[in-house]
């Protein structure tokens, strides 16, 4: 959704929340949202024809006026904004971080196939992105952060793609770093 502010007609607001509630039901929200931070500061309703907040109850209008770079969103919107904030790349890490990560919480969707072993970590970021390891035959580690849903075989090809890409011989084995995953 557009970033409204100053004399902008708050209407347009109302009306798209009246037709996520038809198209989602009444459990249909629109957040006032920090995308700096990707933070729902609060929730928008419909009090009488005048768009307010839930929690503090001001006008949307006099909220996004002191607050210009606050934005409304749907859920589809704020959830897709922390996962482009929360996904990380494809990095190659020691051993030791590796197993350290595998024993330190009980894994998720612990997988092996053709010498790959994958894992996620049990515990989120944020929404469902989580931290995913994998390991290669040759028993190089890689670390990336992306939707817990991420299928083991997407994670290993994500792998071969960034091996691929950096070319086999310009990546250096990486010495062991704290235990912080």
């Amino acid at each position: 959704m557009k970033n409204l502010s100053g004399n902008q007609n708050y209407i347009e607001v109302l009306e798209q929340l009246a037709k996520l509630k038809v198209a989602k039901g009444a459990s249909a929200m629109l957040y006032v949202v920090q995308p700096s931070t990707a933070s729902a500061i609060d929730v928008i309703y419909d009090d009488a024809g005048v768009a307010r907040l839930g929690y503090s109850k001001a006008r949307l209008q006099d909220y996004l006026q002191a607050n210009p770079g606050h934005r409304v969103m749907d859920a589809t919107e704020l959830h897709a904004l922390l996962l482009e904030m929360h996904r990380r790349p494809v990095q190659e890490i020691s051993e030791d971080d590796f197993n350290y990560a595998l024993e330190v919480l009980p894994p998720l969707d612990y997988q092996a196939s053709g010498g790959y072993l994958s894992f996620k970590m049990s515990e989120f970021y944020t929404a469902d992105i989580t931290s995913i390891y994998v390991r290669d035959p040759e028993g190089r580690c890689f670390k990336f952060q992306d939707q817990a849903s991420t299928s083991a075989a997407d994670c290993v090809q994500r792998v071969v793609s960034f091996k691929t890409a950096e070319g086999e011989g310009a990546i250096k084995k990486p010495t062991s770093s704290s235990p912080g995953l």
